[in-house]
């Protein structure tokens, strides 16, 4: 759709000497230089798109809506949007912390029980 946009003359390439240009030409194959900047950082195996996986993670982390993830990120379905959503133990960890939360928060309420008057004590 841009390119077509581009050849017809409605849009035109954007001129900038510091991003997405090289010698005043849009960049149009980077992978070199993107595998040879991730050597220089210490992150030799990093792919491009893992880029788009930590936004998605750290928009849901932070709370953002997940129609507004959607429209930065560009997924067109939430579904999509949730297959980079990745966990990993530190969200299972805060799961964790969050639910003990929850359960302290309840103890002082009449009905409420800890897992081990609800079970008991033999609970593995």
């Amino acid at each position: 759709w841009l390119e077509m946009l581009l050849s017809r003359g409605e849009v035109e390439s954007p001129k900038c000497i510091w991003l997405f240009s090289r010698d005043g030409k849009p960049v149009k194959d980077f992978k070199a230089d993107w595998e040879q900047a991730c050597e220089k950082a210490g992150v030799p195996n990093l792919l491009f798109h893992d880029l788009r996986r930590t936004a998605v993670r750290n928009m849901i982390r932070a709370g953002v809506p997940e129609k507004v993830a959607m429209q930065i990120s560009g997924h067109k379905t939430a579904s999509m949007l949730w297959r980079y959503n990745i966990t990993d133990a530190r969200d299972i960890k805060d799961a964790g912390k969050r639910t003990e939360r929850y359960l302290e928060a309840q103890r002082g309420k009449e009905h409420a029980q800890t897992p081990t008057q609800y079970f008991g004590t033999n609970v593995a």
